[in-house]
């Protein structure tokens, strides 16, 4: 069923006293909108977590001594990140949508997924912890492929976003006093060295 059809057939459901039924007080919050505005509300989240996944990015980078192949990638990679990351705030908190996806998002996809498959295949080749950080940058261009052909265009981020989260949960438990010792530490000695330490 369309969504247009969807949006005239269905009612909002009743508020008040009674089963399964919200309370008054949120009878305001609890209506059926137009798509144009659910889509904007949902695309609004998206630029927090492309700013939390920028962020974790820059906190590893700012912990490691990168040379060569993976000093240019993480040039291109957090260039990138930092337009992806300004488009989605562009596209859905400004009334300049096509204009941000425009000069801002595509640029900004295609510069990330150059700079982190270097920085993947780099990190890879260092033995960055965790690993899965380095496999999901180094495999992001199948991946974009693959998810927005199963998922949806949106869902070609994924691989980024979980790559930096994990990246960045590694190193919360690095840190003294988090409680649960050095387990998936990223390695954050100088890179030429290539050798695992603290």
């Amino acid at each position: 069923m369309p969504l247009s059809t969807a949006r005239r057939t269905w009612t909002a459901p009743r508020c008040g006293p009674g089963p399964n039924r919200p309370p008054v007080c949120c009878a305001p919050y609890w209506t059926w909108s137009d798509p144009g505005t659910v889509y904007r509300v949902y695309g609004m989240a998206w630029f927090l977590i492309f700013l939390a996944a920028t962020a974790c990015a820059f906190t590893v980078h700012g912990r490691r001594a990168p040379t060569g192949a993976e000093k240019w990638g993480w040039r291109v990679a957090l260039t990138g990140y930092l337009l992806a990351t300004a488009s989605t705030f562009g596209d859905y908190w400004t009334p300049w949508t096509d204009q941000s996806f425009l000069v801002l998002g595509i640029p900004g996809t295609l510069v990330s997924l150059a700079g982190s498959t270097l920085l993947g295949i780099t990190l890879l080749r260092r033995r960055f912890r965790p690993r899965v950080t380095g496999w999901l940058l180094a495999t992001w261009i199948p991946l974009l492929f693959l998810l927005s052909s199963l998922v949806a265009m949106g869902a070609a981020a994924l691989p980024m976003i979980w790559a930096w989260a994990l990246a960045g949960r590694a190193l919360g438990r690095s840190v003294p006093g988090a409680g649960r010792g050095d387990r998936g530490v990223p390695d954050l000695v100088p890179a030429e060295t290539g050798r695992p330490g603290r």
